[in-house]
């Protein structure tokens, strides 16, 4: 048996790690954008 304490941590880190993810990128795009304009 694996033991799932040490993975729990990480479930909870999997959906803030997206939700960063959906907010950084278009921060980003925009930063990237102003640039090369």
């Amino acid at each position: 048996m694996i033991k799932l304490d040490k993975f729990v941590p990480y479930l909870y880190l999997l959906p803030a790690l997206v939700f960063l993810l959906l907010v950084y990128i278009p921060i980003f795009q925009n930063i990237g954008d102003s640039l090369y304009n």
